[in-house]
């Protein structure tokens, strides 16, 4: 902020999929409401699975999508807006007509939005946040950071190593680099095409020297043990490491609490 004293707003990106990696928000946030700049948040694999406090931590804009943690297919956007963010709605003169959020709000006002929404989205939604207020918020951050753990610990016992460091792992997605020799195009397909099962690849620089597992919305310790499964399978098939056991030893032991058997 100090190299950019005329920028007025912040924005940071809560959870980033493409490495895995959850940043500091609360610090983040602080350090840049104190400096009196409107904090944007991008919260859309983040709200809904992992914990954000947007007037605690003096979040004034954040924003999510119904396609994420809310368990809903894509076509809905989420917005929480500060006081602070209002005032700045109501100074700004950039052209708009579909995003504007003054009229979004009157008509919200209402019941109804300015133009036909994505109406099988939101009841959708509906359902997702009916899931969400049964399962319960605490549990529901609790349950992606146990179902995260327990990926990290899969992948770890399969020769991957963990891409985003200890402190800054998404509970959301694991990204790991594979282990020496293994195609991850190749893993890919096969995990697709035998066993049914989809996991991301790297992108631009990373493209092919990344994994991606997602833990993301209604996800169990039972699809993870499947997804750890079957990887622990692929690399048997394609010449890497035998398939053991361990790495289901090792998500088994991670949801359970109790140190895996070495191997």
């Amino acid at each position: 902020m100090q190299r950019h004293p005329k920028a007025h707003v912040v924005l940071l990106t809560h959870n980033e999929t493409s490495t895995g990696l959850t940043n500091p928000l609360r610090e983040l946030a602080r350090i840049a409401h104190s400096a009196e700049r409107l904090v944007v948040v991008d919260g859309v694999s983040s709200i809904s699975s992992i914990d954000i406090e947007t007037d605690a931590w003096g979040v004034d804009v954040a924003v999510s999508g119904s396609q994420k943690g809310w368990m809903a297919p894509p076509g809905l956007a989420l917005v929480s807006v500060s006081e602070r963010a209002w005032a700045q709605q109501a100074k700004a003169r950039s052209p708009r007509f579909y995003f504007d959020w003054k009229e979004a709000k009157t008509w919200a006002d209402k019941g109804m939005t300015p133009f036909t929404p994505a109406v099988p989205v939101a009841f959708a939604m509906q359902e997702g946040l009916r899931m969400l207020e049964e399962e319960g918020l605490s549990n529901v951050y609790e349950r992606h950071e146990r179902l995260a753990r327990a990926s990290q610990a899969g992948l770890q016992a399969l020769g991957f190593q963990l891409f985003a460091q200890e402190g800054y792992r998404s509970n959301t997605v694991t990204s790991a680099v594979p282990p020496p020799g293994l195609d991850v195009a190749a893993l890919r397909d096969l995990l697709n095409t035998k066993y049914g099962v989809v996991i991301a690849g790297g992108q631009g620089k990373m493209t092919g020297k990344m994994v991606r597992v997602g833990h993301l919305g209604a996800v169990a310790e039972g699809d993870v043990v499947q997804v750890i499964w079957a990887i622990e399978q692929a690399l048997e098939e394609l010449d890497i490491a035998p398939a053991d056991g361990r790495g289901v030893a090792a998500v088994t032991a991670s949801v359970q609490g109790v140190p895996a058997a070495a191997h």
